[in-house]
């Protein structure tokens, strides 16, 4: 049984990653999947990891890693050529489809048209599974079209880190950066409000770069640089 082994779960995430996990289990028995969170959470970590767990795993199905912006290119570069969107069949042929940030072709109705037509073949003969990222649901600025889309999605959310993601990573950049944080250090850090991963990266960061060597990073160290204040 494949399982996210390199990511960090916590009840922040838990129930996305048993869905994912079920889903590279028994491929194209749950697409269309969305992973739904705000940015900085861990979306596009966490497809980069399906992604590798399908190549490994399941060598006879044909993976492809896209972005809504390269979708959104490759859209435009194929109608300049004189196609139309109805003859376009781009990723036909792909049995398992990841697309980070797929709200990034909102707006543009040609590549929300060829998105939905693929979403649709993938429901015949020619199954595909298709997992897609986004920081924008499809009310919120996408078509009719991808409202529909969204809709028939198995929706799954990441939220604001909680105590135990927030440990885990900081323990993980703590040893990354050969940190000496004291606990009470970082008791105070893990308190903070951090709402995304990537604001818990950056202050470990500014930490690292802040610190002399082997210096012992205390509460007001922490306090003095504003961790988890400058969000």
């Amino acid at each position: 049984m494949m399982k996210l082994d390199n990511f960090f779960v916590s009840g922040a995430n838990e129930e996305a990653v048993a869905v994912l996990e079920a889903v590279l289990n028994n491929v194209k028995v749950y697409s269309p999947v969305l992973i739904y969170a705000k940015p900085g959470r861990g979306k596009t970590h966490l497809l980069h990891e399906i992604c590798d767990k399908c190549k490994t795993a399941l060598a006879g199905q044909k993976v492809a890693f896209t972005t809504g912006r390269q979708f959104l290119e490759e859209v435009d570069r194929t109608i300049r050529l004189g196609a139309k969107p109805n003859q376009i069949k781009i990723y036909d042929d792909v049995d398992i489809l990841l697309v980070d940030d797929i709200s990034d072709i909102f707006g543009c109705s040609e590549a929300e048209h060829v998105f939905t037509n693929l979403f649709l073949s993938s429901m015949g003969q020619k199954k595909k599974q298709i997992i897609c990222t986004s920081a924008v649901l499809a009310k919120d600025g996408g078509s009719r079209e991808m409202i529909r889309f969204f809709d028939r999605a198995c929706v799954v959310q990441l939220y604001a880190p909680d105590e135990q993601l927030k440990k885990n990573v900081v323990e993980m950049m703590i040893q990354q950066f050969s940190l000496n944080v004291n606990e009470e250090a970082m008791r105070y850090i893990i308190a903070q409000p951090f709402l995304s991963i990537n604001q818990i990266l950056g202050d470990m960061t500014k930490l690292a770069a802040l610190a002399e060597e082997d210096e012992q990073i205390n509460q007001q160290f922490c306090q003095k640089y504003h961790i988890g204040q400058s969000h």
